[in-house]
């Protein structure tokens, strides 16, 4: 078995770390770790030493902050011990492993930051720059950039399947295809493996009655059933699926049962209906037919399932929605997430293999070698600029994901909504740039639903966060100038759009004393301290209206009146403004101390991508198949229609990855 992992930068040799130290201007030694006046930072550079001792920083990563302890001798950095933070494990915490190594080993903080963990990087080296200043240390002394490696030149690799994204859908490729018998070739374009797939909740839907029947039906499961039986059918498929279905409820309804009603069909109808009509009915049927398949295939390399079924989105109502009654994920060990142990499961199942495989990290494809009609392989390029010429003996699958980090090219693409902000940020990973598909159209393929974009509201307007809250996200929600509007229950796409015409495109969600959802330890349902949210500006406290409108920079009669209004709302149960019908007394905001939390919309998944068939093998313009290329996962379109429903993302990568695994395997 043969694994390559390709890193950013190599630890530069002990040489290299003297040169450094030998550059750095002397500073006056002291065992008293507490912060030197500012005057002293040119103090190392007149007296000929660095004060040996250990320091501490810190400074805010993505979800919070990054503590760390740097120790010095009298010339150079010892050692950087990362002491606390909330970073996402197997994500930022990739960062946190890597940089305090490679900061000995260069004696330098001008990093570049890990790929796909940038907030991470940027404030552990920011807090080791607090520890040094804080020893009265010139950090001038450690902003000499470490010398680039080398690029190779052009590196030729060949295998009979490349991978082009280490994600969900990208291992799940390599993996069936390897268990098929298949080298393959793994590129990724970051520095860990994971894609959006390791960032969401693991959840995965499969309508097979045999795992649905673990939970109870109830009266809005129920209307459901009837509902989707009762629609005219848009098509001969649906038509066909709604009669198998009426034949299964009858014949659940005469067996007196009280599980939850599902079977593969139901869950066609659902995608179908829930996306719009707009879905492929082919594709549809494929993934659906598999799904506990792919289920029974990731238990079988480990997976440890959880008994647990859905019933409603974890959300601020208890209420059961059509689109996640049915969402189900592994459990959790408690040392690494749900998503974490699907990622790993897959990587263990490919490492154990037996088949020639390498994963290239921070090797970013860029390019597909066309042949005669064919894709016979991908250009790519590693960190340190090297050429990857990579061939392939039986076919490329992209696996790269969408394009919701690629807010410009959101824009493009947008014809369903007035506008998208440059500046919106993502609940996806930041690598979701849409590379696969520029590539896939580059090399003739169809792309279909370009125009299929799904919002979510609510993400740290910062970072891109969605852990980041204090109270219900329904709570009264306010643009900077302190006024309400939006009705706060609507549906994602209304709030999301709402959000995008405020100011800046920002909101606040206010709360107060009441209805603010922290624990006895001040901390959020994510564990993240109101204290360190209030420290990063995501917060704000107060101890009246006013004062919290001063520190918003509003005017205090505007926010007053807003909040007077809303809670005369609560009082009636009518919302004269906005029309909502869920408001009550529990919603109003009257006691001190008083929150804003900062909010904006964001863009969570695209449904549209490269246009694929049921064997993941991408088509051009003509429904002609392109020989040696294929598509798994949020690169591809088709499968969703106009909204991604809980569950069917990761149903969606697991089970075209594994078809196009097979598939190119076979060639």
């Amino acid at each position: 078995m043969k694994r390559t992992w390709i890193s950013r930068a190599a630890a530069l040799a002990l040489c290299l770390m003297l040169l450094l130290a030998g550059c750095a201007a002397p500073a006056e030694s002291t065992d008293d770790p507490t912060p030197a006046p500012t005057e002293s930072a040119e103090t190392p550079a007149e007296e000929g030493g660095l004060p040996a001792g250990t320091y501490t920083g810190s400074a805010n990563g993505f979800h919070g902050p990054i503590e760390v302890e740097v120790t010095l001798d009298d010339s150079s950095i010892v050692s950087v011990e990362v002491t606390s933070h909330t970073e996402t494990e197997n994500v930022g915490t990739v960062a946190i492993e890597r940089l305090p190594e490679e900061i000995v080993s260069t004696q330098s903080l001008a990093l570049d930051a890990v790929a796909g963990c940038t907030f991470t990087s940027e404030g552990l080296l920011e807090a080791v720059k607090n520890a040094l200043e804080s020893a009265g240390v010139d950090v001038n002394l450690f902003m000499t950039a470490p010398e680039e490696e080398a690029p190779q030149g052009e590196v030729e690799k060949t295998a009979d399947v490349v991978v082009v994204g280490g994600g969900g859908a990208g291992l799940a490729a390599a993996l069936s295809a390897a268990e098929n018998g298949a080298s393959v070739i793994v590129l990724e374009k970051t520095g860990m493996l994971g894609g959006t797939t390791i960032l969401g909740g693991a959840y995965y839907a499969t309508g097979n009655q045999e795992i649905s029947a673990k939970a109870e039906m109830n009266d809005k499961m129920r209307e459901d059933v009837a509902n989707i039986l009762a629609l005219e059918p848009e098509n001969d498929d649906m038509a066909r699926w709604q009669d198998t279905v009426r034949e299964q409820y009858d014949a659940y309804l005469a067996s007196g049962e009280t599980y939850m009603f599902d079977s593969e069909e139901y869950h066609m109808l659902q995608i179908y209906a829930d996306g719009g009509f707009l879905g492929d009915t082919a594709l549809i049927e494929r993934l659906c037919s598999i799904s506990r398949e792919c289920y029974d295939w990731l238990a079988g390399y480990g997976l440890p399932w959880s008994d647990e079924v859905i019933g409603g989105k974890a959300s601020d109502t208890t209420a059961v929605v059509l689109d996640a009654q049915r969402a189900r994920r592994n459990k959790s060990n408690g040392e690494e997430s749900h998503s974490a142990m699907l990622i790993h499961v897959m990587q263990k199942g490919l490492e154990d293999s037996g088949v020639e495989h390498e994963i290239l990290l921070e090797t970013a494809g860029t390019e597909l070698i066309v042949e005669n009609g064919a894709v016979t392989g991908v250009i790519a390029t590693g960190s340190d600029g090297t050429t990857y010429r990579v061939h392939a003996n039986k076919g490329v699958i992209l696996a790269t994901g969408g394009f919701s980090a690629n807010a410009e090219m959101c824009q493009e693409y947008n014809t369903l909504y007035p506008a998208i902000p440059a500046t919106a940020k993502t609940t996806n990973s930041s690598a979701a740039t849409g590379d696969g598909i520029k590539m896939a159209e580059g090399a003739g393929a169809a792309l279909i639903d370009m125009e299929l974009i799904q919002l979510w509201p609510h993400l740290n307007p910062f970072t891109g966060s969605t852990d980041t809250y204090i109270c219900a996200k329904n709570n009264l929600m306010v643009n900077p100038e302190g006024v309400r509007f939006v009705n706060e229950s609507g549906s994602e796409t209304e709030v999301t759009c709402g959000m995008f015409e405020q100011t800046d495109g920002l909101a606040y969600l206010i709360s107060d004393a009441n209805n603010t959802t922290l624990d006895a330890e001040g901390k959020n349902s994510a564990g993240l301290s109101i204290d360190d949210m209030i420290a990063d500006g995501t917060v704000v406290k107060a101890d009246t209206l006013e004062d919290l409108a001063a520190q918003l920079n509003m005017d205090p009669e505007v926010l007053k009146s807003t909040v007077d209004a809303f809670n005369a709302a609560c009082d009636s149960g009518e919302d004269a403004e906005f029309g909502r019908t869920d408001l009550t007394a529990a919603m109003k905001i009257t006691t001190a101390p008083f929150y804003a939390t900062a909010t904006s919309g964001g863009l969570h998944h695209t449904m549209g991508g490269v246009h694929i068939d049921t064997n993941a093998r991408a088509l051009d313009e003509n429904g002609e198949v392109i020989p040696g290329l294929y598509a798994a996962g949020e690169v591809a379109g088709g499968f969703h229609g106009n909204n991604r429903v809980s569950g069917n993302a990761i149903l969606e990568a697991i089970g075209e990855g594994k078809i196009a695994g097979a598939d190119a395997a076979s060639r």
